[in-house]
This record gives structure tokens, C-alpha cells and sequence, in this order.
């Protein structure tokens, strides 16, 4: 029971890390009206602070290594409070960048340090379900950024809606600091070294080309549906296809509810197939891609069942990025796992403000300063395209030095049936 309630401990840290990272797309309307400024440079702020995220992921790996993650998860959990705190009380440019860039930076820890305490505290064959729990029931902070923030937004305006974030990241650290513990024992061995061989170690596990293979998996399963919920979904579905905020909120609810769904039926097939991992990584990323496509084509507005279609497809596709994570941890050894996590991390949310910026430009070149158009939320969106297929590419051939390396012999899907059918009669 202490272990299930530790891991919820850090789940809550990072939901809430989630909510502080999408806070911003989902007022992105009202921050451009705040800063009276245009729709690149409010995606500019996101991508800054994605970049810090993405930047900050490897060196993270290392002090979550040297410190634990109890005294991580506390010191992310309060200075992204502070973070919402100067964005609650700024009214620059400047300084709301400053203020999404300590987010970013306090955030970067926060998931795998939730993701160390598994091994600590739960057997090896729990492991990959875990890692895709933890990542799926996080995503409930998007529901709250989704709606009772956007709410309080609407009624109470930026700076209430913004300080109450603040208040409530102190609350969360404060939680963790108290609730959670390293290992059963309360502390974990760290090594006091792990900082002076930070090179030698990076360069270990990007050799590694098992390591690669993760960073493809999770970039390509990640950054469409991330940047639809940092930063886009929301003005697309608002001033794009015309909705209400309390019907932009309900979908991004059914892509939260999706995912929590999705995770663990991927985390079950991860630990049972693991050497067909990569090939779900890519089933589970063409749920995302696929609507997109439809949707680009679609004649005028998309109809409410394409938009659930495409909610839903993204919260499969998202969840796939754990596969990535789990390739990161089983071809380095345990003493890499911090870093190998970060970099895997890192390589998935660079795409991530790759393709926030990317939209972000093409929806202005688009309208020409004028009111974006359902045209220029679609043109703008398929940005998104060149990047789907240089990581399909690059998974492919992280995939096969993979096999090569580890001399790998992948058996027939007739043997895995058969695999299955003997299991089955067996149990």
C-alpha cells in the first residue's frame, strides 16, 4: 500500500507539471490579447520553454541519479509554482518568457523522476505497465489546464487564474516533500562521481543504437499529440473549426480519458511482445497521423465525430512514446537509466517545439496578420507532415542497426499466434 501510495505521490507531481505545461496553449487567445502580440510569438513561448524542457532533460537524468527523486519532484513542483507566479503577475513580453522558461526548466525532471521510483519500489515485471500508467493518469493535469482552469480564466481573468496555479504547485511540492521516499529504506546509493563522467556517459548510450531507436520511437509517437495539447489544439478548435471552450474542453477530456485507457493496453503488449516493439510504436503513431490526413481533406468544417476521431487517435499515439522509454531502459545498463530516459525525452519533446514553432510560423505567413481562417489552421497544421515521415524514416533505421548490433532474430507473427495459442491453452 506505502508503495502505491508513493508512486500516486509523484503521479500527482507530474499531473500537475502537466498542468503547468499546458497552461499557456489553452489561453493562448487571451495571452495574445494580454501581450498584444501575434500567434508566433505566443507559440514562441512555448517553444522556449519546451526547449528548456527538451535542453534540460539529460542533466536532469544526472541529478535525478545524484539526488533522488523525492528531492527532485519537491524542487520541480515549486519552482514551476514560481514560474506561474511571474506569469501571473507579468504584463512584458520579456518577463513572461523568463517566467515560462523557469517552467520548462523545474518541469524537466518531474517524469522521470516519477518514472525512478518504479524499480525502487515495484518488481521488474511491472515495470513497462507502470511506466505507462504513470504517463497516462499525468495527463489528467491537461483536463484540469482543459477546464476548471480555462473556467476560472474566463470568470476571473489572467492573473487570478494563473496565481491560483501558483498556489496550488506549493501545495502539490509541499505534499511531496512530506509523502515521498526514495526506496523502502528512504534513501537510494547514489553516485557522487556521476557528474565527472556526464561525457563519457552521454556518449555510452548514444552509441548505443537500442538508444536511438527509443528517441525515434518516442519522438514520432509524441509530438503530434503534444503539440496539439501545449499549444494548438485548443485555437484550432476555437477559432479554426468554430467551437464553444466548453466543447474545445470536453474533447480534450475524451483525449485525456483515451489515453488513460490506451496506456496500459500498450504497457500489457510492450512486456508481451517486446520484440515487436518498435512495429507497435509505429501502428500506435499512424492513430494520430490518419485522422490528420482525413481532416486535411475534409470539405469545410470537420464534423464533431471526425474531431472525437482525432482526440482519440492522438491519445493512443501519445502513450506509444512509453515504448520509446522502455527501448532507453532495457539496451543501457541500470547506472545509464537516468540519462538514457532524459536523452530518449529530450529528442521527443525537440520535435515537439519544432513543430509548435513550424505551425506557429505557417499560421502567420498564412493569414498575413489577419483573423486565421479554417484554411490557415489546416495549412498551418500540416507542418506537422515532414516531420511524421523524417522520424518514420529514422526509426526505421535506428531500428535495423539495432538488430544488427545485438545480432536480433525477430520470429514470424504465424510463430507469435502460436506463441499465444499455446499460452492461452496452457493457462
Amino acid at each position: 500500500m506505502r508503495s502505491w501510495l508513493i508512486l500516486g505521490m509523484g503521479i500527482a507531481v507530474y499531473a500537475a507539471a502537466i498542468t503547468h505545461r499546458t497552461s499557456l496553449g489553452v489561453a493562448a487567445p487571451q495571452a495574445a490579447e494580454q501581450f498584444g502580440t501575434t500567434a508566433s510569438v505566443i507559440a514562441l513561448f512555448v517553444v522556449l520553454q519546451v526547449g528548456v524542457y527538451a535542453f534540460m532533460q539529460v542533466p536532469a537524468g544526472v541529478l535525478v541519479d545524484r539526488f533522488g527523486s523525492r528531492r527532485m519532484l519537491t524542487a520541480g513542483a515549486a519552482l514551476m509554482a514560481i514560474g506561474q507566479l511571474l506569469l501571473a503577475m507579468s504584463d512584458s513580453v520579456p518577463l513572461a518568457v523568463v517566467a515560462r522558461m523557469i517552467t520548462g526548466a523545474a518541469d524537466a525532471a518531474c517524469f522521470i523522476s516519477a518514472l525512478r521510483l518504479i524499480p525502487a519500489w515495484f518488481p521488474a515485471k511491472r515495470i513497462p505497465l507502470l511506466t505507462q500508467v504513470t504517463g497516462s493518469v499525468g495527463q489528467l493535469g491537461q483536463v484540469i489546464s482543459a477546464v476548471p482552469f480555462v473556467w476560472v480564466l474566463h470568470n476571473f481573468g489572467w492573473s487570478r487564474a494563473f496565481l491560483t496555479l501558483a498556489i496550488g504547485g506549493l501545495v502539490i511540492a509541499a505534499a511531496a516533500f512530506l509523502l515521498i521516499r526514495d526506496s523502502p529504506k528512504g534513501h537510494v546509493r547514489r553516485d557522487t562521481q556521476i557528474a565527472e563522467r556526464f561525457f563519457s556517459q552521454l556518449v555510452q548510450v548514444v552509441r548505443e543504437p537500442g538508444t536511438r531507436l527509443g528517441m525515434f520511437e518516442h519522438a514520432l509517437s509524441c509530438f503530434g499529440a503534444l503539440s496539439f495539447g501545449l499549444m494548438w489544439g485548443f485555437p484550432y478548435l476555437l477559432e479554426g473549426e468554430g467551437l464553444s471552450p466548453a466543447a474545445a474542453g470536453a474533447l480534450f477530456t475524451v483525449m485525456v480519458i483515451g489515453s488513460i485507457i490506451a496506456a496500459p493496453i500498450i504497457g500489457q503488449l510492450t512486456r508481451r511482445h517486446p520484440m515487436r516493439r518498435s512495429t507497435l510504436a509505429m501502428l500506435v503513431s499512424l492513430a494520430g497521423i490518419v485522422p490528420w490526413l482525413v481532416i486535411f481533406a475534409w470539405p469545410g468544417p470537420a464534423p464533431m465525430w471526425l474531431l472525437v476521431v482525432l482526440v482519440l487517435g492522438l491519445s493512443v499515439a501519445g502513450p506509444g512514446s512509453g515504448i520509446g522509454l522502455d527501448h532507453g531502459r532495457t539496451f543501457n545498463p541500470p547506472q545509464r537509466m537516468g540519462t538514457a530516459s532524459g536523452l530518449v525525452v529530450m529528442t521527443g519533446f525537440t520535435f515537439v517545439l519544432i513543430a509548435v514553432l513550424f505551425i506557429g510560423v505557417a499560421l502567420d505567413l498564412a493569414t498575413g496578420g489577419q483573423t486565421p481562417t479554417l484554411g490557415d489552421y489546416r495549412l498551418a497544421m500540416a507542418a506537422q507532415i515532414p516531420l511524421w515521415i523524417f522520424c518514420w524514416i529514422m526509426l526505421l533505421v535506428s531500428r535495423q542497426q539495432t538488430r544488427k548490433t545485438h545480432s536480433m532474430t525477430i520470429p514470424s507473427w504465424g510463430e507469435v499466434w502460436r506463441r499465444e495459442r499455446d499460452r492461452r491453452r496452457g493457462a
